[in-house]
């Protein structure tokens, strides 16, 4: 066997199509050969040496011929493709054979296979001259693959790679197109139900502090992570969590249908420290793959997640990257974001550009309580927060009428209302408020403030008790909204004299401090006349 290493140079990117091989008869062509007096050498070794590639039929480079001989071509190598020659017997002669018509051949028992390697390459050992029929067996439907091509071994040829006018290695450069499959999708969705929100659209979602948020994970699932003949690819999905997030739950979609998969058999999670890796195993593949119902459908792993309870305000990122190969060996991997968990994408209603990473937002709202006068901090005043559409809900929840309002709950205290008590600086912050109700998104046109109201239920000592709600506005940013609460004196601690009494109770004071002086001095003159 004579090999040339100057032409072993194969920088493959695939793309799926077919060549046809070289001097190689495809579908409809005859087989030809150059004449030559010459005898082939039986001392050298035959081969058909395949290059599976991925890419299309005209990405070879400029001068590429298909004749058999050794190419520089370009394409991403395709393994464990199998490949079979079989020996084939012309019926006629042997230039009319087509290999579309097997009345013009008939097959022998002698079948050559091999699987490509990691190259794309599978050298099948020939060791008995004549025609061979080609065919590629691992295929994956709906992805074009090799046709079915007649080689004769040894080649004649006029080749400068020829040897007394015969090519004994023949080396064929087939391309498959997986142009449709090479892409992953970076779409990350985040919504209430898992089932609802897989249209690719959502990139922020809003909670209250501990409360469950899902991540959509939508990725493409290559045909080709499967082949026909069974072999599987290999697919890997990490997502590393925000501090503030804790994993809760997982389940899985394919299309629009959830599907069921086992922990035990088709895929292996771990969740250390807020790092999440899916695995899926070979059981796992197969079963997606089985499961999808057009080319296009995704295949979605929902994570959902606990917003921490003692989160204030402000967004939280999450990203995730995949690591994907189908059964040819193509790296079909993407990630969502650049690995930042921290990486914030401007909130609904911004004008600047956003990122792939989805988010989830939370807000606060801060009051400080005021002497209605004097303006000075109140301390000891209590209030109870308010989620209602309107001031009026608001009021017919506090006066105990039928109303949609709700009291919010303490997200640190399950069950409970949520209610703070002003300190000496008059202050109080309602922290991981939800801003805007998920169900009520508009896209760019929503706000990220919302509006809240509250009830106060305790008031400062010598202080009259509100009874109407106020109105609070709740923001990414509470110190941009920050609300002051004003509280009255209560008029029932005010003693007001009569008109005119005020100077009458001055005199009744100096007239009987006068009079207590008077009483003391004349002890002292009594005390002074008796030590005389």
């Amino acid at each position: 066997m004579m090999k040339f290493s100057s032409f072993k140079s194969i920088n493959r990117k695939v793309s799926m199509a077919t060549v046809a091989l070289m001097t190689i008869v495809s579908l409809s062509s005859a087989v030809t050969a150059f004449a030559d007096t010459n005898v082939p050498d039986s001392s050298t070794t035959r081969e058909i040496t395949i290059h599976a590639l991925q890419g299309t039929p005209t990405a070879n480079k400029p001068g590429f011929v298909n004749d058999g001989t050794e190419q520089n071509v370009t394409g991403t190598p395709l393994q464990h493709v199998t490949f079979t020659a079989t020996l084939v017997t012309p019926t006629g002669s042997a230039a009319n054979m087509k290999v579309g018509d097997t009345s013009t051949y008939t097959t022998t028992s002698t079948v050559v296979s091999g699987e490509t390697d990691t190259n794309g390459t599978v050298s099948l050992n020939i060791t008995e001259d004549g025609y061979y029929l080609l065919h590629q067996v691992t295929t994956v439907g709906g992805v074009a693959s090799m046709q079915d091509s007649i080689v004769q071994v040894p080649l004649n040829s006029s080749s400068s790679q020829a040897v007394n006018g015969w090519l004994y290695d023949i080396n064929v450069y087939p391309k498959t197109d997986l142009s449709q499959d090479n892409a992953v999708n970076k779409t990350v969705e985040i919504g209430d139900n898992v089932l609802d929100d897989n249209t690719g659209t959502n990139k922020q979602a809003t909670v209250f502090a501990g409360q469950d948020i899902t991540w959509n994970l939508a990725s493409a699932f290559s045909d080709s992570m499967v082949t026909d003949d069974g072999k599987v690819g290999s697919f890997e999905l990490t997502d590393a969590l925000n501090s503030n997030l804790t994993f809760k739950a997982i389940n899985f979609v394919v299309g629009t249908k959830e599907i069921s998969l086992d922990s035990t058999t088709d895929y292996t999670l771990t969740t250390t420290d807020g790092n999440i890796d899916l695995k899926l195993t070979e059981t796992g593949i197969k079963a997606i793959k089985a499961a999808k119902e057009s080319s296009s459908d995704q295949f979605i792993v929902n994570l959902t997640t606990t917003v921490s309870n003692t989160y204030k305000y402000g967004q939280i990122g999450n990203y995730f990257t995949t690591s994907v190969k189908n059964a040819y060996g193509v790296d079909l991997s993407n990630t969502t974001g650049s690995g930042n968990t921290n990486l914030h994408i401007n909130l609904l209603g911004s004008s600047d550009s956003t990122t792939d990473v989805p988010e989830v937002y939370l807000g606060a709202l801060r009051i400080q309580k005021i002497d209605s006068v004097s303006k000075t901090p109140l301390s000891g005043a209590t209030f109870k927060l308010i989620k209602a559409s309107s001031k009026d809900e608001a009021q017919a929840l506090v006066d105990g009428k039928t109303s949609t309002a709700t009291y919010v709950q303490n997200p640190s205290q399950a069950g409970q209302d949520y209610s703070l008590t002003t300190g000496t600086d008059g202050m109080i912050e309602f922290d991981g408020l939800e801003l805007t109700d998920t169900a009520e998104q508009t896209g760019d046109t929503s706000t990220a403030n919302t509006h809240y109201y509250v009830i106060e239920t305790a008031a400062p000592t010598g202080y009259d008790l509100p009874t109407s709600v106020v109105e609070v506005v709740a923001s990414i940013d509470p110190t941009t909204t920050q609300v002051g609460v004003s509280n009255n004196l209560d008029g029932g601690n005010i003693k007001l004299p009569f008109t005119g009494g005020q100077g009458m109770i001055g005199i009744i004071v100096i007239a009987g401090v006068a009079t207590t002086a008077s009483i003391v001095i004349r002890r002292r003159k009594t005390i002074t006349d008796k030590s005389e």
